[in-house]
């Protein structure tokens, strides 16, 4: 569905919203629970790796929710590989976390 901001689907795949990267009842309750290992597909389709110390092998990847702070129309939330909520361009590299609703 074409919802303005990425604030609610009926989809039944889809990303997540910056909401719901919050949201404590679905397991985010802390920064550590955001982060997302990159798979080696992944990487070698192009989604960035960290090389931090601590963070190596986890990934920045994107929400559905549009932030509306910017003008430029382009930029999204996103969760960076430290887990931690941040803004970020859907030009540049970026992973995505598919959400699946099962009936």
């Amino acid at each position: 569905n074409n919802v303005q901001y990425g604030d609610n689907t009926s989809d039944k795949v889809f990303l997540i919203s910056k909401n719901e990267i919050l949201t404590n009842s679905y397991g985010f309750t802390n920064d550590s629970k955001r982060k997302m290992l990159v798979s080696d597909y992944a990487h070698i389709k192009g989604a960035p790796v960290s090389n931090n110390y601590g963070y190596y092998g986890y990934g920045t990847w994107l929400s559905r929710t549009i932030d509306t702070s910017y003008e430029a129309q382009h930029t999204v939330w996103s969760c960076t590989y430290r887990g931690k909520t941040d803004t970020g361009y859907v030009n540049y590299s970026r992973g995505i976390v598919p959400a699946i609703c099962v009936n």
